[in-house]
């Protein structure tokens, strides 16, 4: 599915009307009837109060109006400006509410005093809207925000930019969101990603040939996935299944080792051959037996060890001494391999050491990639996919930025947002597994961009798994490991047969 600026939103609703010759009107209705469709699943004894703009996001709101006081629920509407300022279909739609019986009040009433029964329909502001919010529409929203009514906002939180994600001031904190068309970009980034709440797009009555076309940024989905996912063969052996290096692990972080490792068998590596100090090389065959282990006395045993890997996987837990990155500075500049760059191994890539010029993908959360680029940590969560975007065209490699709705970017691909995961994933040790399981889909021959789309999508399902299994908070990255075989299935589930 792609994602819509606000640019290109608007243009597809002129090339519905234009093109394909439904009405502004029909469009405002059908939006309308989807926003109503979803807010009577929320569960609110008391009115539905529905907050409108003067624009098209409010012209919706007052649709929406009439599909609820049809269904004989207690509505009343509150319009931010006169009715005299309402202009073209949003006019229309508040002309048929006050004719059906819906209670209109307009700028110059009182703000309606909301309670906790009440269900909130947000529809102030919509994606042409930028700059803080003021006035009278900033007061509807402090009042929304300082009740505990349940809120579905309309396309964006109001005081919220559509393309950025950034909030004006004063913003609408939703519990759902109805996205008419397309996924927008604020969904993935900054303030954006709290205001939204959960959140479900409604194509309405939009031509699929419209909703289809490029964008530029794609939300994955799990058909695409498993159209993605190897499978294997009868044939399959140990060797072909592909054999994965890690170079991960020191004295006081073996863990690290040990969850990249069980994650790239979990994932179905034939083969997983560790490169690490005696005392991880112990602790790691202590829970993995089935690993080949070398230990590490210097960058020969590095170098050898790469001979007979498909892929390899440097910087879980390696640490950051001298001798660490004096290492990766003599396996980079020998190896051919596709490999994944993370943790300590970015962190030695940010202090100087020249990255593989081969083919390889850097799996940085913010702080790292922070370092990487010289962007303040914040920063890179305000403009997630650009900062994913710019790091990509600085290495000329694929960049997966963590964090909710992970971030893939590669040269002359399209930005790709996953569309799994959980808050339980906020936990140390995800990242370990994460990098286990872009090693093996490397080592399996999936280009470095599918390679990342699908781990980042494959990670956030087995964390799904393990929310509903174990519960939302607490699961490890151990338990996390245990799921993504489950997590393989669940995506081959709905592929082809």
């Amino acid at each position: 599915m792609w994602i819509a600026g606000a640019a290109r939103s608007r243009e597809i609703d002129r090339l519905t009307t234009e093109q394909h010759g439904v009405a502004s009107a029909e469009l405002m209705r059908a939006a309308g009837e989807a926003v109503w469709q979803h807010a009577r699943l929320i569960e609110a004894r008391g009115r539905v109060v529905v907050l409108c703009g003067p624009g098209n996001n409010g012209g919706d709101g007052f649709a929406a109006s009439l599909f609820a006081h049809e269904e004989g629920r207690s509505v009343v509407v509150w319009c931010s400006v006169g009715q005299d300022d309402l202009k073209g279909d949003a006019a229309e739609y508040c002309r048929q509410a006050i004719t059906s019986g819906v209670r209109v009040q307009f700028s110059d009433s009182l703000i309606p005093l909301i309670t906790e029964d009440d269900l909130v329909i947000d529809a102030l502001l919509g994606i042409g809207a930028t700059g803080e919010t003021r006035g009278r529409i900033r007061e509807a929203i402090e009042a929304v925000n300082s009740s505990e009514a349940a809120v579905l906002a309309v396309d964006v939180s109001s005081g919220i930019e559509c393309d950025s994600g950034d909030g004006g001031g004063a913003w609408v904190r939703a519990d759902r969101t109805v996205v008419i068309g397309l996924p927008k970009p604020f969904l993935f980034q900054s303030d954006g990603l709290e205001a939204a709440g959960t959140w479900v797009v409604e194509p309405i009555t939009f031509s699929p040939n419209l909703l289809n076309e490029p964008t530029g940024v794609r939300l994955t989905c799990r058909s695409e996935m498993s159209d993605l996912m190897p499978r294997r063969r009868p044939s399959e052996h140990k060797v072909s299944a592909g054999r994965v290096l890690v170079v991960a692990g020191s004295p006081s972080m073996p863990g690290a080792a040990i969850l990249c490792v069980e994650a790239a068998f979990r994932s179905g590596a034939g083969m997983v051959q560790l490169v690490a100090p005696p005392g991880v090389c112990d602790a790691v065959l202590q829970r993995r037996p089935e690993t080949l282990t070398t230990r590490l006395g210097g960058a020969a045993d590095l170098l050898q060890a790469m001979q007979k890997a498909d892929s390899a996987v440097f910087g879980p837990g390696l640490g950051q001494s001298e001798e660490v990155r004096s290492l990766l500075s003599h396996a980079w500049a020998e190896i051919s391999l596709p490999c994944c760059i993370d943790a300590d191994a970015l962190n030695a890539a940010a202090s100087g050491v020249e990255l593989p010029a081969g083919p390889s993908v850097l799996t940085p959360h913010a702080g790292e990639l922070s370092r990487l680029i010289g962007l303040s940590s914040a920063e890179i969560g305000r403009r997630r996919l650009q900062a994913a975007g710019d790091a990509s065209t600085k290495f000329g490699k694929t960049v997966l930025l963590k964090g909710p709705y992970s971030v893939t970017a590669s040269p002359d691909q399209p930005l790709s947002i996953n569309s799994t995961g959980c808050p339980g994933m906020a936990s140390a040790g995800m990242g370990d597994v994460l990098a286990g399981v872009v090693g093996t889909l490397l080592a399996q021959g999936l280009s470095s961009h599918d390679a990342c789309t699908l781990a980042a999508y494959w990670h956030g399902l087995a964390g799904e798994i393990c929310a509903h299994s174990i519960g939302e908070v607490g699961f490890t990255a151990s338990d996390l490991c245990s799921a993504l075989p489950l997590a393989r299935a669940t995506i081959l589930s709905c592929g082809r047969s």
